[in-house]
């Protein structure tokens, strides 16, 4: 589960240069671009399958106080999916700014590095867990929701 986690959150992290490009230059073709979106698609519905058989016992089991339960997980990345939305929509309606996509395959490098470590991170408190879902179809239909933008 955790690879798959990985790999949403490498994919959900490129999506700001997906739909963010405001000129006729591409980072990526068509079928990078469309490889990307697949597997998106694809991470979202995995994760949900990995999870449509748990019991509300489960989902907000907790191995000690010091980790996250199923349900705090899939809340962060919800969160952090919901934020991105955000970014996406505000920036393509900025102009682009000169630098940024320079010698984007070194940014590339750091994002695949970033997203594939497996050190335990902290997430920032904007996308903690704040306990807003005890009951899977609450779960689900949130993670839908963000999943579909």
């Amino acid at each position: 589960m955790k690879e798959k986690i990985n790999i949403l959150l490498l994919t959900v992290a490129f999506i700001p240069v997906l739909f963010g490009q405001q000129n006729n230059t591409r980072l990526w073709t068509e079928t990078d671009r469309q490889f990307l979106l697949d597997g998106l698609k694809s991470t979202h519905l995995e994760l949900m399958k990995e999870v449509e058989d748990l019991n509300e016992v489960q989902l907000v089991f907790k191995p000690d106080t010091s980790k996250w339960s199923i349900s705090e997980i899939l809340e962060h990345l919800g969160t952090f999916e919901e934020i991105l939305s955000w970014d996406i929509y505000c920036n393509q309606y900025t102009p682009e700014q000169s630098g940024f996509t320079k010698n984007h395959s070194a940014k590339d490098s750091l994002m695949l590095a970033y997203a594939t470590d497996t050190t335990k991170g902290k997430s920032p408190s904007v996308a903690a867990p704040l306990g807003r879902f005890t009951s899977l179809v609450k779960l689900k239909s949130t993670l839908n929701i963000t999943g579909q933008r």
